[in-house]
């Protein structure tokens, strides 16, 4: 599974990074700091006769960016039919809580507030996987799988 990290903040950007790092998650990582140029990429590459839906791809979108900000890239890619179906996490700050509501509205399948930890981005993997929304087992670490079900 491919993870898109759309993030404009590089201490967070350098945060995530070592987080996978440190705990040996091989997924790929990609980071975007623009969500207009990433929307735009993601229309052309899945708009395509010959495309196949994007089921391994999870978008890691902070709200507040540049150019668009998450509420806006969310309710056009919720508006995209080749879209729509991509899970997305919200990454919040604590005052940015009070979006939870809209974006149950935006169809988001999770959040974590940030700085968040392995632990908590394990947890909703699990928890997203339980609603076979990807299969992310797979691919996490067999010691930080097993921390959940000892």
């Amino acid at each position: 599974m491919k993870i898109l990290l759309i993030e404009d903040d590089e201490v967070d950007i350098i945060a995530v990074r070592r987080l996978f790092k440190r705990n040996y998650i091989s997924n790929r990582l990609e980071i975007s700091q623009d969500p207009a140029k990433t929307l735009n990429q993601l229309q052309e590459r899945y708009h395509q006769p010959s495309a196949i839906f994007p089921e391994s791809l999870l978008i890691l979108l902070d709200l507040y960016l540049p150019k668009m900000d998450g509420r806006e890239f969310l309710i056009k890619l919720r508006s995209d039919s080749n879209l729509k179906q991509i899970p997305v996490v919200v990454l919040l700050t604590f005052e940015q809580e009070r979006f939870l509501i809209e974006a149950e509205n935006l169809n988001v399948s999770g959040y974590l507030k940030k700085p968040f930890t392995f632990s908590e981005l394990t947890q909703l993997m699990l928890t997203l996987n339980q609603k076979k929304m990807f299969n992310w087992i797979s691919e996490l670490p067999a010691r930080s799988f097993s921390n959940y079900y000892s």
